[in-house]
């Protein structure tokens, strides 16, 4: 149990099935407090604990999965304020959906079973769309993409979208990267050694970046904002490097749409400007960071800029569009303002 000041010390010691290797947390029998759901790989069994909210926990159920458990996760499918329990079966090439019968019962009468593609390994379950339904994402480890299904708030699914990965991947995460209100895929790939993210937009539509490159055999990955910028970046474990791969948000925010005439996006209420670099536009390095010439132009037509300046950010690639912040860089706040000025003239 946690102290509140970083320290723990082990309590109890549950015992499940054979071969633990899921956890996930929710409150399943609606009583205010926290459950869990053990997913046992030997067994292909699930474990039901319930909490008591001191701290222990009591096994109440033990769920046959009846075909190759690989992956668990805890969502409201049917909208009827009870957690359901999804897993992934990959000897049926599927994904189950056990509905909760009330206050965290399950049964194989309510069972929901959709085929999806070869091998799946990970499944994630949130609102993907607009229509506040439910929706499944699900990585198929077999034939390299993933199955997207689109929820009619009754637990039942309409059929849905097949994205192409990176080879075999094993996990699947649903984040908004890019910061434009909508939930974006993204999958660590194990044999190609890299990340896909699928940009989500309006009408059920993904648009799929350029793989990155990550360390070896990645096979979990997780999002927070880990440099405080207010942006998700994300980790990925890389097994057969033993080592982690971080990606920050400027590695999504790059590919964002740009203004045509003013250069400029607003993300969350936030401004930013956007210009292109050269090499021979860097000036003397100071430690960790560099000074960049900063140039704005009203529209992409003119030749000269409507201000010049100096700002100094972290080293990167010069190659690709930098996103100064404006709310960081004092100075250009008022030269966007005249460069409006400008153009509306």
């Amino acid at each position: 149990m946690g102290d509140g000041l970083g320290s723990f010390q082990e309590r109890d010691r549950i015992g499940v099935s054979d071969g633990p290797f899921a956890l996930k947390l929710g409150d399943l029998n609606r009583d205010g407090n926290m459950d869990l759901a053990v997913a046992n790989g030997i067994t292909d069994t699930i474990s039901i604990l319930m909490g008591d909210g001191f701290g222990s926990f009591v096994e109440q159920d033990l769920i046959n999965a009846g075909g190759e458990l690989t992956a668990l996760a805890i969502g409201m499918v049917n909208n009827d304020d009870n957690l359901d329990l999804l897993y992934t079966d990959s000897s049926r090439d599927a994904v189950v959906i056990l509905l909760d019968n009330d206050n965290g019962v399950f049964n194989e009468e309510n069972v929901i079973r959709i085929s999806v593609g070869l091998s799946p390994s990970d499944v994630a379950v949130d609102l993907i769309d607009d229509d506040e339904h439910k929706d499944i994402v699900v990585s198929n480890r077999g034939d390299n993409g993933v199955s997207v299904l689109f929820g009619l708030g009754n637990g039942t699914f309409s059929e849905g979208l097949r994205l192409t990965t990176g080879t075999a991947p094993t996990s699947v995460l649903l984040e908004d990267v890019n910061a434009d209100g909508q939930l974006d895929i993204i999958t660590t790939n194990e044999n190609s050694n890299d990340i896909s993210v699928f940009f989500g937009q309006v009408a059920r539509i993904f648009s799929q970046q350029p793989n990155i490159p990550v360390g070896g055999n990645p096979t979990a990955v997780v999002s927070g904002d880990f440099n405080q910028d207010d942006f998700i970046d994300i980790v990925s474990v890389n097994r057969g490097t033993g080592n982690v791969s971080t990606l920050l948000s400027t590695d999504f925010l790059k590919n964002f749409p740009v203004d045509d005439t003013l250069k400029l996006v607003t993300i969350r209420g936030r401004t930013f400007f956007v210009v292109e670099l050269t090499s021979d536009e860097v000036e003397v390095p100071s430690g960790p960071n560099r000074t960049f010439i900063v140039r704005a132009f009203c529209s992409m037509e003119d030749i000269q800029p409507a201000f010049e300046g100096r700002v100094t950010l972290p080293f990167f690639d010069t190659t690709i569009p930098v996103i100064v912040d404006l709310q960081r860089v004092e100075f250009l706040k008022t030269t966007i303002k005249n460069a409006r000025r400008i153009n509306a003239g």
